[in-house]
């Protein structure tokens, strides 16, 4: 959580509106330090604020909260006012410190924008740079094109999402064509500057060997307020689902996406997401599922965060089997057709191995063509370079063997039923 400011005789905290959640709705609070009852601000329009500090004047306090793939600075009033949106559609914010002047210090940037140092003051335009985080001679040029884009859900949810296109992309050229999936549930992408992205999937990576990636921002993402966020609650892999769909559908249907030629990928829920949509359809040639939530049974009873799935699936395994048991991809491995890496480091306390192994034995038993990679010493989140490395050199290599470059056909060979 961010921290406490004291200003004063006062101190404001991020506080929750209500109980525990992992869909958190907060907001923040001010209390006298002398003594005496809290008096809860407005909440923001995400119910996330991180907060920054104090205004000059001690009338307002600053907060910086995701909004839809981008995000923004807002003052919200110390007597209770609604919050008063200062700085959006500037780009990604972050690094934000404030000087208790009213002026702040940020990084900025955009999925096409390198990261720049700014500064900005209350009241100003856009944010000054002061200097680009980039070393010398980078070759900006270089990075391929990110577009944002809306579609509208089957049940009327405005759903966010971003393509990135193939180095070189030609308008109406349909192309191989990679669905990434955010972890969380309640993450999201955001348009932070293409080389500088985390995660195991390197995605400037697929665009340079001609690949798009759509990431989606479907239900249950932070960005679009508590109660989107809140909207896969017992609907795991259903209107999110239909969400991701969505997009791709579009994608489809404008010529970028190459309907014969698509895959799947996600780590922690998003593999979770990734093992589950190869049981509802075969349009995917090819799907990775990393550190993925397979058997929401098994997974209630070992991860490290025991209150987890209760919280999302609003009852204990024990209480309500049946929603546990309709939402795990192990339970309908039966329909299962796509050929699938499985990748998992060997000490994730958070999705504990055994998620992956249960994939990947009941794939294998089947006949699926299926590869798992166990990384040793790695937890949740991989940490040394070498295996970070290795696993997206395997993720490359997996996707070009069932669905090929651009222009290229897949290599497609038979094999691919080993774990390492």
């Amino acid at each position: 959580s961010s921290p406490c400011k004291v200003l004063g005789g006062r101190v404001a905290c991020r506080t929750a509106v209500q109980g525990a959640s992992w869909m958190a709705r907060d907001r923040v609070s001010v209390w006298p330090l002398d003594g005496g009852a809290a008096t809860p601000l407005a909440e923001t329009p995400d119910s996330q604020p991180w907060l920054l500090g104090w205004s000059a004047d001690g009338a307002s306090v600053y907060v910086l909260e995701a909004q839809g793939t981008g995000s923004a600075l807002m003052a919200v009033g110390a007597d209770g006012a609604a919050p008063r949106t200062l700085l959006e559609g500037a780009g990604y914010l972050s690094q934000v410190q404030t000087n208790g002047r009213d002026a702040f210090a940020l990084v900025v940037q955009g999925a096409n924008e390198p990261p720049r140092l700014c500064t900005w003051a209350v009241g100003d335009g856009a944010p000054r740079p002061v200097t680009t985080l980039l070393p010398a001679g980078w070759p900006t040029e270089r990075a391929p094109r990110t577009e944002s884009f809306r579609v509208r859900s089957a049940d009327g949810w405005d759903i966010d999402a971003l393509v990135t296109y193939p180095n070189a992309y030609r308008a109406g050229q349909a192309v191989p064509t990679i669905v990434m999936v955010h972890g969380g549930p309640a993450g999201a992408f955001s348009e932070v500057y293409m080389a500088g992205l985390p995660g195991p999937y390197p995605i400037a990576a697929f665009a340079e060997r001609g690949y798009a990636v759509l990431r989606v921002n479907p239900r249950g993402s932070s960005g679009y307020g508590a109660a989107f966020r809140r909207a896969n609650v017992r609907d795991w892999g259903g209107g999110d689902l239909r969400d991701i769909l969505a997009a791709l559908d579009d994608l489809v249907a404008r010529g970028v996406a190459d309907p014969e030629r698509l895959g799947i990928m996600g780590w922690s829920y998003g593999g979770y997401m990734t093992s589950w949509m190869i049981t509802q359809t075969d349009r995917f040639r090819a799907a990775s599922v990393g550190a993925g939530v397979v058997d929401l049974l098994s997974f209630n009873g070992t991860a490290d965060i025991p209150g987890f799935l209760p919280d999302y699936m609003q009852a204990e395994f024990w209480d309500d089997a049946a929603v546990y048991m309709e939402r795990s991809a192990v339970f309908r491995v039966q329909d299962v057709s796509t050929p699938t890496l499985i990748q998992h480091g060997r000490d994730d306390v958070r999705v504990p191995l055994g998620q992956g192994l249960e994939l990947y034995n009941a794939l294998k038993r089947r006949g699926v063509p299926v590869e798992m990679d166990i990384y040793p010493r790695e937890g949740h989140g991989f940490q040394e370079p070498r295996a970070i490395m290795d696993l997206m050199r395997r993720n490359l290599e997996w996707f070009a063997r069932w669905i090929g470059p651009a222009g290229g056909a897949p290599e497609n060979d038979a094999g691919g039923d080993s774990a390492s």
